[in-house]
This record gives C-alpha cells, structure tokens and sequence, in this order.
C-alpha cells in the first residue's frame, strides 16, 4: 500500500520530462506494440516467480559484470560497499527498476528511463518501499532515449540492458545513448546475438518449448552481432573494451544465486559489451 504523501512523491520521481527541455524526433525508436507488451507485464515484474522471472535471475550476474567493469574503468575500490557513490548513472529501457535498484544500492545516483509510463509508476512505487533506498532513490522518467538526448544531459554511465533488441531504428537509439554518454565515460549494452543458436535457445526453446517467456517476446531478425554493435559505437567515438558472454548451466540452478553466468568466449546466444567514449 502506498500513502497520499508517498503517491505525491511518486509522481515526483516518476515524471514525464518537461516538454520545454526535449525536442521531438520526426522518427523514434519506439516500437509501440513493444512497449504495449511489457506495459501489460509491468504489475507483475517484480514478482520473482512470475514472468519476469529470468531477469531476477540473471540480474546479480549483470549487476556483477557491470561492477567489475567500472571499478576497473574509474578506478573504484571494487571492496566498497558504494563503489559508485561518485557516479551518475542512466538505465535506459529500465521497466520496472530491477536493474536500476540494484545500482542505486551500490551508491550510483541512478536514472532510469522507459517508454512505458505502467512501469515507470511500477518503479517508482517500488523503490518507495524499499528502506535501504530512502536515501538514494532512483529517479524515474516516462521518456525515450532520443528525447533525452535532445535535452543535453548527459551521464557517467548509460546501461540499456536487453533493450536494444526490442528498440526500432537501431541506429538512432545506439546514436542517442552515445551522445548521453560523457566524453570518458562507459556505455554497457547486452542483448542477444545473431547465430542459429540463438534462434534455436532465445526463441524455440526460451519461448516455444519451456514457456520461460511468452511467445513473440523476441524476433530473430532484430538481434544483433557484437561485431555490427562495435562498427556501430565506433563511429560514435565509442570504443568496445570488453565482449562477455550470458551462457546458461542448468547445473548450478539449484546451487548459486543465478543459472546464467558470465562465459568470456561463448557469446554464441547472451552477450555484454562495454565500451567507453573517447575523451575530449
């Protein structure tokens, strides 16, 4: 149950950007029955047995990898208990906040954007209940990246976390996440490759065979390899450092937080890659 005073907070921290400081595109990167899909999924997203299950799981290993990498990147104590205290931080395509709470604990001053207002009040809403982000509550925005981008802002990190695959206009939404990245800083991006294996463990399987998720949740034809996403970055003067593989072991389902784990050679089907932007 959530208070007046805290609806009243909510919706504070889960705006729509204020139409004087974005400029509308002529095109988007907006897939409407995309962000219909996941509207529909936003009362149930942070149910971990639900079906939003798999990204709870897998969420520690992202959250992993992505602490990994900037503490190396910025040079961070990777022992803190806040080793992102001093950065800023935008979750692209954040749903309901599952990421975006994670990092908010880890101390980063978080952001976190969708194109779905039912999930951005779901994240909000969230966040409020959790005491161990009173202090450092995420900021929540119903905006695109694009819109964003027009207003100049930009941040010390921008994670679009098994986003870019849903996304129309790939080159307009890999553009607008380069130019909120600042000079210096990282740009984390994981979504899934484009190989047979792909086809047949994202899509007949995940999808058709073991119902992980629903049916149509994925389109082959939108995946993309790391080699096209590192041409793509790099004529964005962002250079990819690292490429990760998400591979799943059935094995360890029962005996670790997560059955996905980081692979640095198998990118057949999950990938990260982190990249950083060239300095000024």
């Amino acid at each position: 149950h959530v208070s007046v005073g805290s609806s009243m907070l909510v919706a504070r921290l889960t705006r729509a950007a204020p139409r004087q400081l974005i400029r509308r595109h002529s095109v988007s990167t907006i897939n409407a029955e995309e962000v219909q899909k996941f509207s529909e999924l936003s009362a149930n997203w942070w149910d971990p047995t639900g079906p939003m299950w798999t990204l709870h799981k897998i969420n520690p290993v992202r959250v992993k990898y992505i602490r990994n990498m900037l503490c190396n990147h910025f040079l961070l104590n990777p022992t803190s208990p806040l080793p992102f205290s001093e950065l800023s931080v935008l979750d692209v395509g954040c749903g309901a906040g599952v990421l975006s709470e994670a990092l908010a604990r880890l101390g980063a001053n978080v952001t976190g954007i969708d194109a779905s207002a039912a999930a951005i009040k779901v994240a909000g809403e969230h966040a409020l209940r959790d005491p161990g982000l009173k202090n450092n509550l995420p900021n929540y925005m119903n905006i695109t990246a694009e819109e964003l981008q027009a207003s100049g802002k930009t941040f010390d990190v921008v994670c679009a976390s098994e986003v870019i695959e849903h996304v129309d206009n790939v080159p307009l939404f890999v553009s607008s996440l380069a130019g909120l990245t600042k000079p210096g800083g990282s740009l984390i991006l994981s979504t899934v490759n484009k190989t047979t294996k792909s086809y047949i463990m994202a899509i007949k399987m995940a999808e058709d065979v073991l119902g992980w998720v629903d049916k149509g949740t994925h389109d082959w034809n939108k995946f993309i390899p790391p080699a096209e996403l590192v041409k793509m970055l790099a004529q964005h003067k962002l250079t990819s450092k690292d490429v990760t593989g998400l591979v799943y072991n059935p094995l360890s389902y029962f005996s670790s937080d997560s059955p996905w784990q980081l692979h640095s050679s198998d990118t057949d089907v999950n990938y990260f890659l982190f990249s950083t932007k060239d300095a000024e």
